[in-house]
């Protein structure tokens, strides 16, 4: 049996963001450019699934933040990974890679 939760790249919104030190969100991440911090949000995110018990992560979610998006303080802007397809795309594979790497599945 496979139990799974939507676990976003969001530290105030996330288990791991309350669970871990180690957890820096996707709008910090986005805006120092840090494609280490992708992973390691991934891994952290991974290891705190499993901790509870759980094995799929249905996040994240591949949102593309716009400027008229920018200008909101709500979850949609702080999970955001980037404000292009590519830059989304690219901070979502190694965020994806570090999950992968606790043995996390990702729907």
């Amino acid at each position: 049996m496979h139990v799974g939760a939507e676990e976003t790249a969001s530290p105030g919104r996330s288990l791991a963001g309350h669970l871990s030190a180690d957890a820096v969100g996707a709008r910090a991440i986005r805006q120092h450019g840090d494609l280490s911090g992708a992973r390691t949000l991934g891994r952290v995110t991974g290891e705190v699934l499993r901790m509870l018990g759980l094995d799929i992560n249905f996040a994240p979610v591949m949102s593309i933040i716009t400027q008229a998006r920018s200008q909101l303080t709500n979850g949609l802007y702080s999970r955001s990974l980037g404000s292009s397809p590519g830059e989304v795309l690219g901070y979502t594979t190694v965020y994806m890679r570090g999950l992968q790497a606790t043995a996390a599945s990702v729907v």
